[in-house]
């Protein structure tokens, strides 16, 4: 399941502190420029969080490899 909860505009208060997992397909298939695509979207994506949220990243081919056990906090030197 995916769950995209855009931020808040800046009159409607506090956004709600949000936990996400980004999923990246490592396989061959995903050799060159579709990988850098994908490198690209995570990156982009984690711009948009905030100090409160937590991420982890999770690449996958024929077995599984996190950043961590569980999401971490985001920071910008994350």
């Amino acid at each position: 399941a995916v769950a995209v909860i855009p931020p808040a505009f800046a009159d409607e208060g506090a956004t709600t502190p949000r936990t996400v997992t980004f999923l990246v397909d490592r396989s061959g298939s995903m050799g060159g420029a579709p990988m850098e695509s994908a490198i690209r979207a995570v990156r982009g994506a984690l711009r948009g969080l905030e100090a409160q949220d937590r991420f982890n990243i999770i690449a996958f081919d024929t077995s599984l490899d996190a950043l961590s056990s569980s999401a971490v906090p985001f920071t910008q030197a994350r």
